[in-house]
Formats: C-alpha cells, structure tokens, sequence
C-alpha cells in the first residue's frame, strides 16, 4: 500500500473516533455517543508495515500492533508474493492456492519446494516487501507505540492442521516471545490466511489465547458479551484503497 494513501486512512479514523491500543479496544470499543474506537493491525511484519507503524506513532502519537511469524523473521520473500512475482500475470492461481493453503498446509518450505522452483525473478523484492529484521522488531517494541504478537510460528493454515500440530506451532511462537522478554504481551493471535477452524480454537485456547484475531471485515459489537473472544473480527484493508473507498468500505462492515 502507498504510505501516503495508508496515512489518508489514518487520517480518516482520527476523524471518525479515537484510535487506541489494540487491548483497549477489545475492553471498551466505544459507543454510538461517544464515538467508535479503532485499533490498527498488520500482519506478517513486513518491512513496509513496520515503516508504517512506525512513522504513524512519531508523527501523529497513533499507536499500532503487528503480528508476527518468528520463523519468517528476516527471511526471504514471504512465499505467497514469490509465487506471484514468478507469474506473468502477478496472481497465484485459485487451484494452486488452494494447495497451498489445504493440501500443503501453509507450510511455507514445503510450498517453495513444490512450486517455487524455476520462473523466480533474479532481482531482489524491494525492501519494504521483505520479512522485518528481528533487531528492527526488538527496537520499535522498546519504543512502546507499536506491540507485536503472535501470528504463529511459520504462517502455517491452522484450520489444516491437528490438535497437537495448532499446539506445537503455538508453543513455538510463544517460546520465541518468551526468549526476547516480550512475555508480557498478552495471548492474541492472528490467524493466518484468516482461516480457523473448531479444532484450532481448541488449540489456541489450550495454548493460553486469550484472544484469536479473524478476517471477517466486520466491526467488534459494543456488547462485548456477544463476542467469541476466540473469533474477533477485524475489517481487511486492500491495497491501493483511497480515502473515498476507504470510508465506504467501513460503512458496509458497519452493516454486516
């Protein structure tokens, strides 16, 4: 997303309400008279997204929350635009995607070794599609504007994986959090590709989650007793959206 388009965005929520911490809108996300609250989130801690993050809580005091895969951490491109940048048209396939997701479960070396070979561009991605560097996400958590969870260990589909294999991909993530003295994070987790599934949920809350983050594109309700803390919506914001587009597409999650 153009940096200038997202600070647009920005702009718009500020307008509208009041952007708070993530663990403050999940205890009081605002009501008709005082306001709706909003909270900003990015998934996978690319480069970009950190930039972001950070340039919106030095310039407007905006704080943020990323989720991350430890295992991806300072890696190679993220295998979902490896794929696409190896394709004419820039788009991974429905039915290759699908195999991915289900068939392949996400699982981002067994994805490369079975598609990522030959058509990969030689040149570099830029910089701001690259997984964060751990030193960079240890700097910005010291800076207290931006928080950074779970979004598992290996951004793997846990909606195709077993009871023990949500848990081991769990644990793992939390174990890297632990190690760098993030502990103090409370249990959220994205779910990757927004995908979950009644066996996940029980893995996530066997794990200590105490709140699982979905992709529903739909608004948390004001009644906060009628929300599975284990299914919390949040609204998906595509690139290239500008400020017009933007709002429409928070009035049609306001009607869902």
């Amino acid at each position: 997303m153009d940096q200038e388009d997202f600070l647009d965005q920005v702009r718009v929520l500020r307008e509208l309400g009041e952007i708070v911490r993530l663990e403050e809108v999940l205890s009081d996300p605002g009501t008709p008279d005082a306001g709706p609250r909003f909270a900003i989130t990015f998934d996978d801690g690319y480069v970009g997204a950190l930039d972001a993050a950070e340039r919106i809580w030095t310039d407007f005091g905006v704080p943020s929350s990323v989720f991350v895969c430890p295992a991806l951490i300072g890696g190679g491109p993220f295998w979902w635009d490896s794929l696409a940048s190896a394709r004419k048209e820039g788009e991974i396939p429905a039915q290759i995607r699908a195999r991915c997701l289900f068939e392949l479960k996400g699982n981002p070396t067994r994805i490369m070794e079975t598609f990522g070979t030959g058509g990969i561009p030689e040149s570099p991605p830029p910089r701001h599609a690259l997984p964060a560097e751990e030193s960079r996400i240890l700097e910005l958590a010291r800076g207290g504007g931006i928080t950074f969870f779970s979004h598992t260990h290996a951004h793997m589909n846990l909606s195709a994986l077993s009871h023990p294999e949500v848990r081991r991909e769990l644990e793992r993530s939390a174990e890297w959090f632990r190690d760098r003295d993030l502990s103090e994070s409370p249990g959220f987790l994205a779910y990757p590709y927004g995908l979950f599934s009644e066996s996940s949920m029980e893995g996530a809350r066997a794990e200590g989650v105490s709140f699982a983050f979905t992709t529903a594109g739909r608004w948390i309700p004001n009644g906060l007793g009628h929300l599975d803390p284990l299914r919390v919506p949040r609204i998906n914001v595509p690139a290239g959206l500008r400020r017009e587009a933007f709002v429409t597409l928070l009035a049609r999650a306001t009607l869902r």
